[in-house]
């Protein structure tokens, strides 16, 4: 079936396949090609389907995902250290990671770890080589435990320092 408005719209097949008075065509089906390097354009950004896999780009004509037949995938703008990169068996998330949820069955690695990212929370820090408590909006913990002297890991230190509202005295143990 076809059909041509006077408006310039129109479709065919049984409205499978139509097109609006901008020209802007609109597939209601599958859409098969022969050719296996097809680019699908939508403004100033494109997709680009091949033998390869997919790749999306941005209005700059930056590449923001690649996802490949052999199941590895970059999404966002990895390159320029923000993104989710897949190698087929690892994740790698550059950024910040928000989640409410995390359940491990094996090692987390990092330099920090954060409960949360300000309030009541608890921080391990790789580079200081500490771990620390804070209560509410205060911004110095009021308990940490952690290496005095990196050049003598050893030596580790203990302070507690009573967070506002709460009572007890200030101490600190090194050994």
């Amino acid at each position: 079936t076809l059909k041509v408005q006077a408006d310039g719209s129109g479709f065919l097949g049984n409205n499978r396949i139509a097109w609006d008075t901008s020209g802007n065509l609109i597939f209601k089906s599958n859409l098969e090609t022969s050719d296996m390097d097809e680019v699908i354009v939508a403004g100033p950004s494109r997709v680009a389907i091949g033998s390869n896999g997919i790749e999306m780009f941005d209005a700059s004509s930056n590449k923001r995902v690649d996802i490949n037949t052999d199941g590895t995938f970059t999404f966002g703008n990895y390159a320029g250290g923000q993104g989710v990169y897949y190698n087929g068996s690892v994740f790698d998330f550059l950024g910040q990671i928000h989640a409410e949820d995390i359940v491990a069955g094996g090692t987390i690695t990092g330099n920090t770890f954060k409960t949360a990212v300000s309030g009541d929370r608890i921080e391990l820090s790789l580079s200081s080589k500490e771990a620390r408590w804070y209560k509410g909006a205060d911004a110095s913990p009021f308990v940490s435990i952690g290496v005095e002297n990196p050049a003598d890991p050893n030596m580790i230190y203990a302070n507690y320092k009573p967070p506002s509202g709460y009572t007890g005295s200030p101490s600190s143990i090194y050994a």
